[in-house]
């Protein structure tokens, strides 16, 4: 299963749309329309789709794409049905060729799914090539519903035979696309917390982050492929911070003392915390929080929160920092003013 962050498309993603668009149209549909049609002319076509995509909004239309590392890999783009705006129509999904059967797919009709049940939305329909065996499979596997053979334009870029597929609730995305990933992995039954790796460090660039660089985590979750909220565990030294103090607009957070003590600076007010002591962070703004290991002993805490990565915006009590996602996906360190700050800094 690859590690894959999916997030609202941005203006910036458009070429690299584009390029998935044509080489994943090509590669699936060599065969079904002749090498003419898949020629120079698809190249331009899909060119202008995404010209007019990121021109201008539409109502109901909702994008995504699939962010491996740095690089775009997968995209999915639907809106309300021409014929039932009621309904909603999936006008295209693909993945990079060289990033398929990692769940990539899977992965994006899950995330679009979630996202159109929290607007409201339940029933979803699209169309595939009826001799395009492997994506009649791929929607089969997460419960959408064939209809019968008939011609069709393809998006305009050639006739042939089709089938429209169909779910009547789309809930049944987010199931099936959960079981699906549960099949694909290959991660343990159990882990002794001790035999995954550390990692220590803070990239915050304020001055305030030297307290915390001497941290140490251990992300326990993600070995076993868990995506919708993070387990870590936390050692903090003698004079050590968890963080700079912050809040989550997005993401809730929960923290267990296991060894040590620690002190709690909720926004001015102070609170002690031992071993089986626990606290809990709402999303949004604030008290801002930050743990200080004040004692001579080495203190653990596990920590537990959810995960909006495409959504969620850190800011810093009494810094002039926030933490947002740029538009290839990854953190920004940006001032309050919106301008961007290098980690050098």
């Amino acid at each position: 299963m690859t590690n894959a962050l999916i997030r609202a498309a941005t203006a910036v993603d458009r070429e690299a749309i584009t390029a998935i668009h044509v080489v994943s149209w090509r590669d699936s549909y060599r065969g079904i329309l002749s090498d003419d049609q898949l020629g120079p002319e698809l190249e331009i076509r899909h060119r202008a789709l995404w010209e007019r995509v990121f021109a201008a909004p539409v109502p109901g239309r909702l994008v995504l794409v699939a962010v491996v590392g740095r690089a775009i890999a997968g995209f999915i783009i639907s809106h309300p049905d021409a014929d039932d705006p009621g309904h909603d129509f999936i006008r295209a999904l693909h993945v990079a060729p060289d990033m398929r059967s990692k769940g990539l797919g899977a992965l994006l009709m899950r995330e679009w799914a979630d996202r159109m049940l929290g607007f409201g939305r339940r029933r979803v329909s699209l169309i595939v090539a009826d001799e395009n065996v492997s994506a009649r499979r791929f929607y089969r596997r997460l419960g959408g519903v064939e209809g019968p053979v008939f011609e069709d334009d393809l998006g305009g870029h050639g006739h042939a035979p089709a089938r429209r597929i169909t779910w009547q609730d789309i809930s049944l995305i987010g199931v099936t696309a959960r079981a699906d990933r549960v099949r694909r992995l290959a991660g343990p039954a159990k882990l002794r917390a001790r035999d995954v790796a550390h990692w220590s460090g803070a990239a915050h660039p304020v001055a305030a982050a030297e307290a915390a660089k001497q941290r140490r985590k251990q992300t326990l979750g993600e070995p076993f492929g868990l995506t919708d909220f993070g387990v870590n565990r936390v050692e903090v030294d003698p004079g050590v911070k968890s963080t700079v103090q912050h809040f989550h607009s997005h993401e809730d957070e929960f923290i267990l003392v296991l060894e040590g003590r620690f002190t709690l600076v909720l926004d001015d007010d102070e609170i002690a915390l031992e071993p089986g002591d626990c606290a809990g962070f709402p999303a949004g703004e604030g008290p801002a929080h930050v743990l200080e290991n004040r004692s001579d002993v080495r203190g653990v805490y596990l920590e537990i929160g959810s995960r909006w990565p495409d959504r969620d915006v850190t800011r810093y009590r009494n810094q002039d920092l926030l933490v947002d996602r740029g538009p290839d996906g990854n953190p920004w360190f940006l001032r309050l003013d919106g301008t961007p700050i290098a980690p050098a800094d």
